[in-house]
């Protein structure tokens, strides 16, 4: 089960074998609280209390603030499901973003207001799971950076499958990891082809 800061509502969706889901168990938070086949565990080491966030009911986990440790839900489903499931959570996200050790977010507070000096800071407000969403954004935003060098920027554009990799050395040559067992073609963005080799490197004196 995924980590939340707060939560309003967990349920557990049956996936049968035609791909249609029916849900098997819900909790919901509220006064009272909504229940059908499934509890919030609640004791000394999960700690949550049910409160209100602009007007929305939701169970709320206690602050921590140890960073090496992770506060979170764990709830128990009454009804055995051997089938594929999915658990589907809607929670408030709280915007806690980065902080120091410390507990200190003053620093991640004032480049969300855009106070980064002559620096700049790019936050990802999306899914970090599946990771597809993430490296999307990652590879936009770099592409929009215009102090790459020219050979990391033309690197960017090559048309490759997502598990090739590439790196542009310090003298300018191109590596190109094929991270698959399946022989995987590379374009580069001039218009060349290289194909490589099933776990395979390549090196080439162009990104061209």
């Amino acid at each position: 089960m995924r980590l939340l800061k707060s939560c309003a509502v967990l349920a557990v969706l049956f996936l049968a074998p035609a791909l249609r889901a029916a849900e098997i168990a819900r909790w919901q938070a509220g006064k009272p609280v909504k229940s059908r086949g499934m509890v919030l565990v609640k004791n000394g080491d999960f700690p949550w209390v049910l409160s209100s966030r602009g007007g929305i009911d939701v169970a709320a986990l206690a602050p921590n603030h140890d960073y090496y440790r992770r506060a979170e839900f764990v709830g128990h489903v009454s009804r055995q499901v051997s089938s594929p499931f999915w658990v589907v959570a809607e929670y408030l996200d709280q915007g806690y973003g980065p902080q120091s050790v410390e507990g200190d977010q003053s620093i991640a507070q004032n480049w969300q207001k855009g106070e980064t000096g002559k620096g700049r800071a790019i936050f990802f407000l999306g899914e970090a799971e599946p990771p597809n969403e993430y490296v999307e954004f990652v590879h936009d935003q770099l592409l929009g950076l215009k102090q790459l060098r020219p050979e990391v920027q033309r690197a960017l554009r090559i048309e490759k499958p997502q598990e090739m990799y590439w790196s542009v050395l310090e003298g300018g040559k191109l590596a190109l990891l094929n991270f698959t067992n399946h022989v995987a073609q590379a374009r580069l963005p001039g218009g060349r082809a290289l194909a490589v080799q099933p776990y395979g490197i390549v090196m080439t004196n162009s990104s061209r």
